[in-house]
């Protein structure tokens, strides 16, 4: 009896801890990505947005220079580098949504976020990477499938397809060094 229910006490630990871990993962998108901004406050729009709660940017890319654009369509530009180009462009990524959602985590503190650009209903079954558009400063939406998408809440499509979610990418941000990176 002892023994049974030490090996089940063990068991439901084990699996505490493996399906803890896959929701973990499971919230970061498959593919990969990079982003190095430096100096982040040479972009007015990225800087309020990994600032401030509530506030948003789109990053999207040129050959030569990083966009940045808020949702009151106010923009800024900076020079890629060679650094800040390697890797080259992921293939599923048409750009990013960075900030800061209003709505505090679990924890009570306001995390940063980077989302792809991409509508991932458009994305998934289609291979069409159809760029999202602000319609308010934490709602992004696809003129495509006319699904929009809350930012405040883990970028969950809030019609149409609840289940619907932005693909999420691992972000860190040091304001002492002034630098942004994106990765996955």
């Amino acid at each position: 009896m002892k023994k049974t229910l030490h090996t089940s006490v063990a068991l439901l630990i084990l699996l505490y801890m493996v399906s803890c871990s896959s929701d973990i993962d499971g919230i970061y998108a498959r593919w990969r990505a990079f982003l190095r901004v430096s100096p982040v406050t040479a972009a007015p729009q990225l800087h309020t947005a990994a600032n401030n709660p509530g506030m948003f940017c789109r990053v999207t890319f040129t050959p030569t220079h990083y966009v940045f654009s808020d949702a009151d369509g106010k923009s800024s530009t900076i020079a890629r580098t060679a650094l800040e180009s390697y890797g080259g462009e992921p293939e599923a990524v048409a750009g990013f949504i960075i900030g800061t959602p209003a709505i505090p985590n679990l924890n009570g503190n306001f995390e940063l976020v980077a989302y792809d650009l991409a509508c991932p209903a458009c994305y998934l079954p289609d291979y069409i990477t159809r760029s999202l558009t602000f319609t308010g400063h934490t709602q992004v939406s696809c003129t495509r499938c006319l699904r929009d998408y809350n930012l405040n809440n883990g970028g969950i499509a809030s019609n149409i397809d609840p289940a619907a979610r932005l693909f999420r990418y691992r972000i860190s941000y040091s304001p002492g060094q002034n630098v942004l990176v994106v990765q996955n």
